[in-house]
């Protein structure tokens, strides 16, 4: 609980010296990042939003946790990550388009755009709100799209 309770005071300081310290407790012990302990401190670091947690997040992606961090801090360097999930890790799909979506990076559209032909109307509607975060004109065209694909 001390733990816990440091990581998420640092997530309340918002600076450099904290994303180093949760960095470093976050890489000092055997923290599952869905646990009590390592989801405050992936939490602390998304609340801060600092991209220098990013590569260290990013191998730990497959935690619901850790893509509501990554989609908190927005940077495109998540992006190849997110999109590797997208594909491979149904569990989370949701997250993960979320995260794509608030990023707002292009090289998402493509997944995106797959993810319209999900069998889940929930993913596809997902799907097509990320895209219109990402691009509302791109949206139209491929909402355009996939709807004469359809009929």
């Amino acid at each position: 609980d001390v733990v816990r309770n440091v990581a998420e005071d640092l997530g309340e300081i918002k600076d450099d010296v904290a994303v180093e310290a949760l960095l470093r407790l976050l890489k000092s012990g055997d923290w599952d990042p869905a646990g009590n302990v390592g989801s405050a401190i992936v939490e602390a670091l998304g609340k801060i939003g600092d991209e220098a947690a990013v590569e260290a997040l990013c191998e730990l992606a497959e935690h619901d946790v850790v893509v509501i961090a990554l989609g908190n801090i927005g940077s495109s360097e998540a992006v190849p990550t997110l999109i590797s999930e997208a594909e491979w890790n149904s569990e989370n799909i949701a997250l993960v388009i979320e995260a794509l979506g608030k990023i707002g990076d292009h090289r998402a559209i493509p997944v995106l755009t797959k993810l319209l032909e999900d069998d889940t109307a929930d993913v596809r509607q997902e799907a097509m709100d990320a895209i219109k975060l990402i691009s509302w004109e791109e949206s139209n065209s491929i909402a355009d799209d996939f709807w004469r694909r359809r009929t």
